[in-house]
C-alpha cells in the first residue's frame, strides 16, 4: 500500500505546484501530472522535450518492462500509462503477465484519444 500512497501524494503535490488554470506555454496543455517549470516557463513533457531537442515520441512497454510489446505514444501518453501502472498493477502483479498487459490495453484505448499523435 506504500506504493498507492506514494502515487496519491505525488498527484497531490503536482496539482499544489501550479495555479489553477496554468497551462504549458506551447501547447495549453492543463494536466498539471504532465506540467514542469523549465527556465521560468511551464512546459508539457512532451514540449520540453522537443524543446530540447528530443524526440515527441516515447516506447512504452505495455505490461511493463520486460514486455515484448512495446508502442511507440506521446511523451505525455507515455506519463499518464506509467501512472496508470503505478496506479493499477504495479506491484501486485508480475510486470509483462497477461493480466498487466490487459491491464495496459484498458489505458491505451482509454487515454489514446485523449492524446493524438502529432501534438
Amino acid at each position: 500500500m506504500a506504493d498507492l500512497i506514494d502515487v496519491i501524494c505525488r498527484l497531490d503535490y503536482r496539482g499544489r505546484s501550479f495555479p489553477p488554470g496554468t497551462r504549458c506555454s506551447v501547447c495549453g496543455s492543463v494536466w498539471a501530472i504532465l506540467l514542469h517549470r523549465f527556465r521560468g516557463r511551464i512546459y508539457c513533457y512532451r514540449c520540453l522535450d522537443v524543446s530540447l531537442g528530443r524526440a515527441a515520441q516515447e516506447l512504452h512497454h505495455v505490461g511493463g518492462d520486460p514486455s515484448a510489446i512495446q508502442v511507440l505514444v506521446p511523451a505525455n501518453l507515455h506519463r499518464v500509462l506509467s501512472l496508470w501502472q503505478d496506479l493499477t498493477w504495479r506491484g501486485i502483479v508480475e510486470p509483462a503477465s497477461d493480466e498487466a498487459i490487459r491491464l495496459d490495453l484498458i489505458a491505451l484505448m482509454v487515454f489514446g484519444s485523449l492524446f493524438p499523435a502529432i501534438s
